[in-house]
């Protein structure tokens, strides 16, 4: 009992002992985690409000950026309305919301507005300087605004054109690019407010970082451990975000440039050399080439190399046998020794190499391939990649819109059957020569017997002739001249700085024409009267045209197969006898059928 009894009291002292050091433990933990809790919840508090000073600061930047563009509207629509004759209702409109943005913008950086996502903070003593007075900004503004509004009022009452509107609309415009100054003098101020948040927000993360040090090295490691891990993540992530942000940015940069570049252009051609010094921005130091499909059998050729490196030298020759067009995706192709390669990539004319392939489609139809090649193994990086795609991306949008308005207007100016032009664009065409004191002739041509070749051969026959016809005028013709299918089987010339007597000739040499090509390729035979005009037989197109219609009247009952002037008696000429004889094989050989119908409209049936 004894050894009982002295064991009994060390082990009594011995709990009493530890349990002090056991709440002196627990409460060191408990004030760690505090202390760490308090940490917490400064630095997502701080955090928190950082972020939105940025986001605020943003908006003021961004609003503030777009009230110089507004400005310079307000004054290029009171000069329109100023100026214009004719109807400036929707330019009216156009200002009176411009002008209410533009109030109402100044308005929300001024005090706030939570529907413009603007702040209401109190401005510095710098933006007051700029903000305030009867010369501050706001004045400024709202009286652009004011004015601008009595401009759309002003246009509505007294009508487009007035005098009236010439004042109003000189002092928007005279006091426009001072207030624009004052603009972008704010501008800065409001910017320079974002780079002190930012910076403030940078200082916060600083500091909650130095603070996890120190309570680190002051408390135990374990118990800090999954916050300091936790506080590494974020910093982690917050500077990945950065990145991202600032990779976004130079994407959109990119995107946003390349598509005004191409905007700017207005021919094919100009677009290959805004494609070249993309290539040459992009991948400097690749080997690069855009090659275009040709529309007629689909061949791959080149269209422009990297100036700096030259091309890569893609040994594809058609469209179909490219896996990137085919797929309709871009391919990258880490080496040519790649079991999945290209089938045609090993046949570049280095040993071994990598490659990028990005397919210019447009409404599905294959444009052609951007092609870039690099070391093997080596091949461009992802952000060089990504903008390949986008670079192939805009160029087949571009090219493809050009294509396609390109074949619109040529089917509105053309005629289908022959190529010439129509009769609509001729008439524009006189139209721009009678405006000008050029001289010129007009040529009314009609194929003789037209009737009887389309009753006796059919159509198809008759389709040919006028096909024949046509490419006699072209082979046969200046540059300058213009020919073009009237209607039916007339055609008309006209020949800008040519004298009757020039113009005589030049029909003549026609006919010539029309008589060697069907004595060289055979085919169904026939000839054209010709009724022959100058500028000085009306003041019209329509009326110059009368004359040279009389005058090939003429030549008909003249015996057909002559050039008759408007004022001058009938000369035959007759280097093919009129008289239809069937061949053996009627066709028209030089031109192809397209499957339109011969369009014959009755017009000189008789002939």
């Amino acid at each position: 009992m004894a050894v009982a009894s002295r064991r009994q009291p060390t082990r009594t002292g011995s709990a009493r002992t530890r349990a002090p050091l056991a709440r002196r433990f627990q409460l060191r933990y408990l004030l760690a985690i505090a202390l760490f809790a308090v940490m917490l919840i400064v630095r997502f508090m701080a955090t928190a409000q950082a972020f939105t000073t940025v986001d605020e600061r943003s908006a003021q930047v961004t609003a503030s950026s777009e009230q110089e563009s507004r400005l310079y509207r307000i004054a290029d629509l009171s000069t329109r309305i100023a100026l214009t004759d004719g109807d400036t209702t929707s330019l009216s409109s156009q200002l009176q919301v411009e002008a209410a943005n533009l109030r109402a913008t100044q308005r929300g950086l001024d005090e706030g507005d939570p529907a413009l996502a603007l702040p209401a903070v109190a401005p510095t003593e710098e933006l007051t300087a700029l903000l305030d007075g009867d010369a501050g900004l706001n004045a400024q503004v709202y009286g652009i605004a004011d004015d601008a509004d009595a401009v759309a009022a002003l246009a509505e009452r007294v009508g487009p054109g007035d005098e009236q509107l010439a004042g109003p609309a000189s002092s928007i415009v005279a006091r426009a690019p001072e207030t624009a100054q004052q603009v972008n003098a704010v501008t800065a101020l409001y910017d320079g407010e974002l780079d002190d948040a930012i910076d403030e927000q940078r200082q916060a993360q600083t500091i909650t970082v130095v603070i996890a040090v120190i309570l680190a090295i002051v408390l135990v490691a374990a118990v800090f451990q999954p916050m300091a891990r936790q506080i590494s993540n974020e910093t982690v992530s917050l500077e990945e975000a950065e990145r991202q942000h600032r990779e976004n940015n130079e994407r959109q940069t990119f995107r946003n440039d390349l598509r005004q570049a191409l905007e700017h252009v207005q021919s094919e051609h100009e677009i290959i050399d805004a494609v070249g010094r993309a290539i040459e921005s992009v991948v400097p130091e690749n080997r690069a080439e855009l090659l275009l499909a040709e529309q007629a059998d689909g061949r791959l050729q080149a269209a422009q190399v990297n100036p700096l490196v030259g091309a890569a030298g893609c040994p594809i020759d058609g469209a179909d046998a490219c896996p990137a067009i085919r797929r309709g995706q871009t391919m990258v192709y880490e080496s040519s020794r790649m079991l999945n390669v290209c089938p045609k990539l090993p046949q570049h004319a280095e040993s071994s190499c990598s490659a990028v392939c990005a397919p210019l489609m447009f409404s599905g139809q294959a444009l052609g391939v951007l092609h870039v090649t690099g070391g093997d193994g080596h091949p461009p990086s992802p952000t060089q990649i990504e903008r390949l795609g986008v670079l192939a991306t805009e160029t087949s949008s571009r090219l493809g819109t050009l294509r396609a308005s390109q074949a619109t207007e040529l089917q509105a100016t053309t005629d289908g059957l022959t190529g010439l032009l129509n009769r609509r664009s001729v008439e524009n065409r006189v139209r721009s020569l009678l405006a000008s004191s050029r001289s010129f002739s007009v040529a009314l041509a009609d194929l003789d017997h037209f009737k009887d070749l389309n009753d006796t051969y059919g159509h198809e026959a008759g389709d040919r002739a006028l096909r024949l016809f046509a490419k006699v005028l072209r082979d046969g013709l200046r540059p300058e001249d213009i020919p073009a299918r009237y209607g039916g089987e007339e055609f008309v010339v006209v020949l800008p700085d040519t004298p009757p007597d020039g113009a005589r000739a030049v029909l003549e040499r026609l006919q010539q024409g029309l008589a060697g090509e069907l004595a060289e390729h055979g085919g169904t035979p026939f000839t054209a009267s010709w009724g022959l005009s100058d500028r000085t037989t009306g003041t019209t197109f329509d009326e110059i045209v009368a004359v040279a219609d009389a005058a090939l009247y003429a030549a008909k009952r003249a015996g057909r197969n002559c050039i008759v002037s408007g004022t001058q008696p009938a000369t035959p000429v007759a280097p093919v006898a009129p008289t239809i004889v069937a061949p053996a094989a009627p066709t028209v050989d030089g031109v192809g059928d397209d499957g339109h119908g011969s369009g014959v409209d009755g017009t000189n049936a008789t002939f």
